[in-house]
């Protein structure tokens, strides 16, 4: 098993281990190690991550058009016009 170090932790933080560890009955170690376990950084597959995705969209339904959009794709469709008849 690998060893860590961890220096100039607040003497607080490592009192309320110590006391967790006292009041549970077992050592600052075995607390330590059952917070780091259930906390430990979730990592997730790119293929959990779409399925993830995929769940999201099916309760959101289908993407609706916002005004804003509406109003881009107007003022660039005008531009796009603008600059085809002065290239004429």
């Amino acid at each position: 098993m690998a060893k860590v170090l961890i220096r100039d932790l607040d003497d607080d933080l490592v009192d309320s281990f110590k006391n967790e560890a006292k009041r549970r009955g077992v050592s600052m170690q075995v607390v330590l190690k059952q917070t780091l376990n259930e906390n430990r950084p979730k990592v997730k597959s790119k293929a959990e991550i779409l399925q993830q995705i995929d769940a999201l969209r099916a309760k959101t339904g289908p993407e609706k058009s916002s005004l804003a959009l509406e109003l881009t794709r107007e003022g660039r469709d005008y531009l796009d016009r603008k600059v085809q008849s002065l290239s004429e």
